[in-house]
């Protein structure tokens, strides 16, 4: 056999022309077929059949790890969320107990300096490394003499600590003798007169800013520092106000 025809029968040329494109055509059916050659890798679709059965799991085998993979992706994806998040509630926690608190100032007690709505920053740490000193403005818990109270704290700025002497005359503030020259008051601010009163050592005589609108050391007494909350050192609310104290 020699193009597929028989040596024997030989044809004419224009049988031959005809049969060579028959061939062609044959040759180009071929090329179509879906059964690959021994030698050629088989397509997806022939992957379809060789089996004889109509299916085949490779394609399927290919889809899985990526299936697998991107899965994959979007747990570890989650799951560092979820550590971040649970890293930020946990540091919020911390410094909230351990270093710094958000307070609110429900009266005007603290006015001018501290109005109604302020919101503070306040440090628990500085007592913890220092001692209070006149001049602070700290939170503490409310004393039992003022329950049942509307707030659990309360916040008033230290004159004078253990040991020291204080009072007020004429309308001033005096600690050990010497007038106070308390420059955070307004200035139709009055004093009224008390005292004098020694303060115990390990506490502090705590007083409003808002002198007559103002229950503190005058009404409870002396605090201890034990009951000191912490120290407010910053207003961080409304915008208009953002300062330290």
């Amino acid at each position: 056999m020699v193009g597929g025809h028989d040596m024997s029968n030989p044809s004419s040329p224009d049988d031959d022309g005809r049969d060579t494109d028959h061939a062609s055509e044959g040759m180009s059916a071929a090329g179509e077929d879906v059964v690959p050659s021994s030698d050629q890798p088989a397509d997806a679709g022939a992957r379809g059949h060789v089996d004889g059965h109509g299916s085949d799991d490779r394609p399927l085998g290919r889809r899985l790890p990526r299936v697998r993979r991107a899965m994959s992706r979007r747990m570890r994806s989650l799951l560092s969320w979820a550590w971040v998040l649970l890293a930020a509630v946990t540091l919020a926690l911390l410094m909230r107990t351990f270093l710094i608190a958000a307070f609110y100032i429900p009266s005007e007690s603290m006015e001018p300096v501290l109005e109604i709505g302020d919101r503070l920053l306040v440090s628990k740490l500085s007592y913890r490394i220092g001692d209070p000193e006149p001049g602070d403005v700290v939170v503490f818990g409310t004393p039992p003499s003022m329950q049942p109270a509307q707030t659990a704290e309360l916040i008033k700025r230290v004159v004078a600590v253990g040991g020291q002497q204080v009072e007020a005359a004429n309308g001033r503030l005096i600690v050990d003798g010497s007038p106070v020259d308390e420059q955070y008051l307004s200035n139709e601010e009055y004093t009224r007169d008390f005292g004098p009163v020694l303060v115990p050592a390990g506490y502090v005589f705590v007083m409003g800013d808002n002198r007559r609108s103002s229950q503190d050391s005058r009404v409870f007494g002396a605090i201890p520092e034990s009951e000191i909350v912490g120290r407010a050192f910053a207003r961080f609310w409304p915008p208009t106000r953002l300062g330290g104290l």
